[in-house]
């Protein structure tokens, strides 16, 4: 996940029914998915108005964890100073020019819009710049560091650090990364 709310592909369904050869088929998955667990709950109906229900758990997790494992901190859309704590900090910067710090724990960070500097510092952490033009430093531990979209600076720091550029066009500046990747 990199934000509170997330697009979830759920998939396909398809029924057969003996007197209907195309039953109607709907369920009741919203548009984006919150961080957590969500049920989503699939009807088929046949022409008769038989109906038949099974369910669905969509589990949305952030960097690999279940949102309950981090201690959570939400910034604004305004210019943010988040400092995180020295249990694993969940952080999501929102818009503005932040300033974030992880502190120590294995945190997830995601800087959303604005021209972000985030600091990972101690912990293997999990760092997405998002978009704007940010400045990244992981800092020690094994972290794993994306930029976004814009033009970002990403030091990975100490230890092994792998570093994705997401955004090809904008040349991301990339030092201390042992393993590079790009996403598209």
């Amino acid at each position: 996940a990199v934000s509170t709310t997330n697009l979830v592909d759920v998939g396909l369904a398809y029924g057969e029914d003996i007197i209907d050869d195309s039953p109607m088929i709907t369920n009741d998955a919203p548009e984006v998915f919150p961080l957590g667990e969500t049920i989503v709950t699939w009807t088929a109906t046949d022409k008769f108005g038989n109906s038949s229900f099974s369910s669905q758990v969509i589990s949305v997790q952030a960097c690999g964890n279940s949102p309950s494992h981090y201690n959570t901190i939400v910034g604004s859309e305004d210019d943010d100073l988040l400092i995180g704590t020295t249990l694993p900090d969940l952080i999501f910067a929102k818009g503005g020019d932040d300033i974030i710090s992880g502190n120590e724990g294995n945190d997830c960070i995601l800087g959303g819009e604005g021209n972000d500097i985030i600091f990972g510092n101690e912990g293997n952490d999990n760092i997405s710049g998002q978009s704007g033009n940010d400045i990244i430093k992981g800092h020690s531990g094994e972290d794993y560091i994306f930029g976004g979209l814009g033009f970002d600076i990403i030091d990975g720091g100490e230890d092994i650090d792998t570093c994705g550029i997401i955004d090809e066009q904008n040349s991301d500046l990339v030092v201390k990364c042992e393993s590079n990747s790009t996403e598209n």
